[in-house]
């Protein structure tokens, strides 16, 4: 049961970390563009 937990954390992680990333890469274009 706890691993479940673990992966269910991993894959919430790995998301959040992707979205940070998205926003920044967006905001390093919009930087460059402007």
């Amino acid at each position: 049961m706890h691993w479940i937990v673990n992966v269910v954390g991993v894959i919430i992680f790995a998301l959040s970390i992707a979205d940070i990333i998205s926003v920044l890469m967006q905001f390093l274009k919009f930087a460059k563009v402007s």
